[in-house]
């Protein structure tokens, strides 16, 4: 008995194989899509929440009212919504490097690869 490689066994099979991987590209772009839009999100969140702290920031925090521990306390609220605006920027900054670009070029690669085979075949 001879052998027969992938491609010889699945000569009638070539309809199904394109629109298998079809649908993974398309799945793929739907995850790129997911991550670009959580992306900007995270980004207008912490423009949100710096625009939040610079709203409510004291005026004169040399005054005598600075000293009052209420106003002490609201302004370790702000600083705190400044350190999560942080975290929530290196998180969409790690998000886009790690994730989104690898996805786009995944996409990218992908898509080459499978368009050159179909010119092959």
């Amino acid at each position: 008995m001879s052998e027969m490689t992938w491609g010889d066994t699945l000569w009638d099979q070539w309809d199904k194989i394109l629109d298998h991987t079809k649908s993974g590209l398309e799945f793929t772009e739907k995850c790129h899509a997911f991550t670009r839009d959580r992306i900007k999100l995270e980004a207008e969140y912490v423009k949100n929440l710096r625009r939040l702290k610079k709203t409510y920031k004291p005026k004169n925090a040399e005054d005598d009212a600075a000293s009052y521990s209420t106003l002490k306390s609201f302004t370790v609220i702000l600083d705190q919504i400044d350190l999560i605006a942080r975290e929530h920027e290196m998180m969409s900054e790690k998000l886009s490097e790690r994730v989104g670009d690898k996805l786009k070029q995944l996409h990218k690669d992908c898509s080459n690869t499978r368009k050159n085979l179909m010119h092959t075949a």
